[in-house]
């Protein structure tokens, strides 16, 4: 697996989050371990995600695909893997390439398509919360 990117001498998730990018208090998700599909796919879809988003608006939920994510938990380290997502994703800016997980830490600002996450570890689990 691929560690974090990093530029010169600091991971990319040192930079500070701007107050109009903090998370939105109540729109959560936490994701089931060890692994775990996120997307705008309804749980009655044939092949459903395992954490969907589906219930926010069309315009929160932009072009996420149905199946656009997968998180994993290794035991020691979570990560994030595009799955060859029509819009992509991002982790801290940084464009994900299909099918190449990338290592998350606590605060990690994570994009799949338009919709804007942070990534974060709470009593144990991990939660990707909205941006507002």
């Amino acid at each position: 697996m691929t560690e974090r990117a990093t530029t010169a001498s600091q991971p990319l998730s040192a930079t500070p989050i701007p107050a109009t990018e903090r998370p939105a208090d109540g729109l959560l998700w936490v994701l089931p371990i060890p692994a775990a599909i996120v997307g705008r796919g309804a749980l009655k879809d044939e092949f459903p995600p395992d954490v969907s988003l589906a219930g926010l608006s069309s315009a929160m939920l932009g072009t996420v695909s149905r199946r656009h994510a997968r998180f994993t938990f290794d035991g020691q380290h979570f990560y994030i893997e595009d799955l060859a997502s029509l819009n992509g994703s991002r982790v801290n800016g940084l464009q994900l390439q299909p099918f190449q997980p990338y290592r998350l830490e606590d605060g990690d600002r994570v994009e799949l398509a338009g919709l804007r996450l942070i990534f974060v570890r709470r009593n144990g689990d991990a939660v990707i919360q909205l941006v507002g």
